[in-house]
């Protein structure tokens, strides 16, 4: 009910406990405790080979354009880093450029406040300047909403979809672009 709703384990959580809905001898729940525990346990040979084309790509982009690269993510800040640097692609961001929930709660994609909140960090004044390379149809619609060009990544298959209302919709008005998997970026962008 409450990842449905936020798309974030860790805002779902958060508000589930402060909405009463724990048990009630429950520990307090942290998203620093969440975040270390999905960093430390996870099983990141999921995530595939390292992503180094991309990284090149997404390199160049940044040196040669001016192009300003954030990661934002509804995971915790330590998982998130744990998998940039899994698949070799966080020092495209840094630690000031990765943005996660815990630097945006009380808010979380989709709200627009979270958004806000990146803006404001990294200075952005035009939006419309902005593409967000999403796999939620929920975000993808709020980036769109907001102004911003989107980039959907549809996946190669739909089994075991979490969220199976999110499913990609290449016919939605909110779609600018849509790619199977982040390598296919290399191809998508002129």
């Amino acid at each position: 009910e409450y990842f449905a709703k936020y798309h974030s384990t860790a805002k779902a959580l958060t508000v589930a406990q402060k909405d009463g809905r724990f048990p009630p001898n429950a520990p307090e729940f942290s998203v620093v405790h969440l975040a270390n525990y999905w960093a430390d346990k996870l099983d990141y040979t999921k995530l595939g080979p390292p992503k180094r084309d991309v990284f090149t790509f997404l390199e160049t982009l940044q040196r040669d354009h001016n192009v300003t690269l954030v990661a934002f993510s509804n995971g915790p800040r330590n998982y998130v880093k744990r998998v940039l640097e899994e698949l070799e692609l966080f020092d495209l961001f840094g630690d000031e450029r990765l943005f996660a929930v815990d630097d945006v709660l009380p808010y979380c994609k989709p709200e627009k406040e979270a958004f806000q909140t990146i803006f404001d960090c990294i200075g952005c004044t035009s939006v419309e300047s902005c593409v967000m390379v999403e796999d939620s149809m929920k975000n993808i619609r709020s980036a769109k909403s907001l102004g911003m060009k989107t980039i959907l990544v549809t996946g190669s298959n739909e089994e075991g979809r979490i969220l199976p209302e999110d499913k990609p919709d290449l016919k939605d008005d909110a779609v600018d672009c849509s790619i199977s998997k982040i390598e296919d970026l290399l191809n998508a962008l002129p």
